[in-house]
């Protein structure tokens, strides 16, 4: 009968009846032995080797575990998790925000789970560490902070039962702390109507939001363009704020070709393109003409506070703090935005599918679960006061359509502490199909 093995170098074997990967190589005691790597191709078999060999080695210098020996804490199992850089479902690495999140989690969960057996961890044991969890929380009641965590845990155990470390997941279909009709949702907080959208929109223009606030008239009207874009295109903070007024082609975001505005889509969305309606169109001619008085010099749609970086994430969820407070109209936040958006598209008569695609999104049911409220014509059949300009005044960008109010512009090469972005854009035009 011929040879089983095929000899792969390094160690490596593989057994042609099986498929499967093995190691031979001599444990600490001298023995020789045959080791199972988990890994199904020859290139991640090799890197299972290497990690093996290094941590042995490690070992042996005292200043490891023994990666031979077997797996007895939950401890072990997130160290695993880790050296696997923190696979998803399909035991495929998360991308490095997913694997910085992960991270700090288990961090937290080491203190709870590091030391106990596995054999111990089980669904009640879930329920003890979400009190244990409640009590160290300084705001909030901590239950969405424990169900977070306890999702990395079983993120642990999904990638051990993938590695054939265990058998199942023991705290699969643990409950959850947070019930599904408490889960707070973007639409909770989008605008009420175009009128409200454009009076929170002119209260930033106008620089009346807060007499307190430190920031300049300027970024005060940036962050008003950053929250009429947002309601007019659905886009996500991290979206809106990349896009450049120097942009020369489809792959960079900001250009403008025909009638579609391209962006880069986070989150792994698909659709990287807003296709322009007439009165976005007309809100990107007026910003084009703020633009050009404001900050000639600056590459970004919306510039920060010396124009040579683009606003940071949260001015806009600040700002919005405050001018809701001003105008007495109830919470409002910048991915309420984005609901506003779809529940717009949804007072047109566009279908929730459709509008999943303009936003980026793969799954349509997210439209009805989370961004979509009810526009107020389905439930009158009149006419819906979801639109894109107010009823009974002018758009809030209309000042800049003609003449711009006079104001010196914001000299890009004078602005102290600041790293200068390498783009002499002149701004003369946005994007030539302008």
């Amino acid at each position: 009968m011929n040879n089983p093995w095929q000899h792969l170098g390094n160690g490596l074997h593989k057994h042609r009846m099986n498929g499967r990967f093995y190691l031979r190589l001599r444990r600490a005691d001298g023995k020789r032995t045959w080791i199972a790597l988990h890994s199904l191709t020859l290139a991640l078999a090799r890197r299972e080797v290497a990690r093996i060999k290094g941590e042995m080695a490690t070992c042996k210098a005292g200043l490891g575990k023994d990666p031979l020996s077997s797996v007895h804490t939950v401890g072990d199992l997130m160290d695993r998790y880790i050296a696997e850089d923190c696979p998803d479902k399909k035991l495929q690495a998360k991308h490095d925000a997913g694997i910085k999140r992960e991270k700090a989690n288990i961090l937290i969960l080491r203190e709870f789970w590091g030391a106990v057996p596995v054999s111990d961890a089980d669904i009640p044991m879930t329920l003890e560490y979400a009190k244990w969890r409640r009590k160290r929380i300084t705001r909030g009641v901590g239950n969405r902070t424990a169900d977070v965590e306890l999702c990395t845990l079983s993120n642990v155990f999904h990638c051990a039962v993938g590695l054939r470390l265990l058998k199942v997941n023991p705290i699969f279909n643990r409950p959850r702390h947070v019930r599904e009709c408490d889960v707070q949702k973007c639409r909770q907080y989008a605008p009420a109507n175009a009128d409200e959208l454009h009076l929170m929109a002119r209260t930033l223009f106008d620089g009346r939001a807060v007499t307190s606030s430190t920031v300049l008239k300027f970024t005060w009207e940036s962050i008003a363009w950053q929250l009429l874009f947002e309601g007019l295109t659905g886009c996500r903070i991290n979206e809106i704020l990349k896009l450049r007024v120097d942009a020369r082609s489809t792959e960079e975001p900001g250009f403008v070709d025909g009638d579609h505005l391209f962006v880069r889509r986070s989150k792994r969305g698909n659709n990287a393109w807003i296709k322009l309606h007439e009165d976005l169109s007309e809100m990107i001619q007026a910003h084009r003409n703020w633009h050009q008085q404001r900050y000639p010099q600056s590459p970004w749609y919306f510039p920060g506070k010396w124009g040579a970086l683009p606003l940071y994430k949260q001015a806009l969820t600040h700002k919005l703090r405050e001018v809701s407070q001003k105008l007495q109209i109830g919470k409002r936040t910048s991915h309420g935005l984005r609901s506003y958006f779809v529940t717009t598209r949804r007072a047109q008569g566009v279908p929730d599918w459709q509008i999943a695609a303009e936003i980026g999104v793969k799954d349509p049911k997210l439209i009805s679960d989370t961004y979509g409220n009810r526009p107020d014509n389905w439930v009158s059949n009149g006419q819906s006061t979801h639109a894109w300009r107010p009823a009974n005044a002018q758009p809030a960008w209309s000042r800049w359509l003609s003449v711009s109010p006079a104001f010196s512009p914001i000299p890009l090469q004078n602005s102290p502490g600041v790293r200068q972005s390498g783009t002499n854009c002149a701004c003369a035009e946005i994007n030539g199909s302008h």
